[in-house]
Parts: C-alpha cells; sequence; structure tokens
C-alpha cells in the first residue's frame, strides 16, 4: 500500500464495519498471505494495493478489519477521508493503465500521501 502505508507504520483497524468501495481492507489471500489492499470492486470482490499494477480477489470472510487510521512516528494518519480515499482509488486504477500515465499516478499519490501525512503534523 505504499506511498500511503511505509514500513514501520503502525496500523489500526476496525474488526466492525460495513466493506464500502475505497476502504483498505487488511485480508488473507489464498496463499495465506496478510496483505491491505484498497477495495475497488466490491461485486466481483477485487481489490489493488496502491503500489500493485494487479488486482486481487479477496474472500469477504477472511477480511480481518477496515484501516481506520496509520500511526507513524508517534503521529496518527487518518486514511478515511473521502476525497483523499477517493483520490487514491482513482490514482491506483490509473496504475493498471500503460507506463507513462502508471508512472504519473504514483508520483501524485506520492505527493497526496506527503500532504495527507504534513496536514497530521
Amino acid at each position: 500500500m505504499s506511498p500511503l502505508i511505509r514500513s514501520g507504520d503502525e496500523l489500526f483497524l476496525s474488526t466492525s464495519f460495513t466493506l464500502k468501495r475505497s476502504n483498505i481492507i487488511l485480508f488473507k489471500d489464498q496463499c495465506g498471505e496478510y496483505l491491505a489492499h484498497r477495495v475497488v470492486d466490491l461485486d466481483k470482490s477485487l481489490s489493488k494495493g496502491d503500489f500493485s499494477t494487479c488486482l486481487e480477489y479477496f474472500n469477504e470472510s477472511e477480511v480481518l478489519g477496515i484501516l481506520k487510521y496509520i500511526k507513524r512516528d508517534g503521529v496518527r494518519i487518518e486514511v478515511n477521508s473521502k476525497v483523499i480515499s477517493a483520490l487514491f482509488l482513482f490514482l491506483s486504477k490509473l496504475r493498471l493503465r500503460n507506463r507513462v500515465i502508471s508512472r504519473l499516478s504514483l508520483w501524485i499519490m506520492i505527493a497526496l500521501a506527503k500532504f495527507s501525512e504534513i496536514i497530521y503534523l
């Protein structure tokens, strides 16, 4: 989920939830690995990591929770702003396009993640 989530971040989940498009979920994939991905399509149970260039299926029964906020260096960073979540979802989907659009959307996501961090300092 880079650039939003970084190594060393603490993730705080809600285990009581109703899934919505653009939620960041923690789930166990078919190989038994734990993944944090953004919900792209609820009807098809598709998710995608913001940095990733491919989609992943998830089983709703294996979702452990939705991400409420990140704690980085003692600072709480909210991740469920409707505007920022919608922008990340849109930009993340652009990563599935051609190479130029994919890279451009990644740069914008990095700037957006930095902005999200700055507003909570």
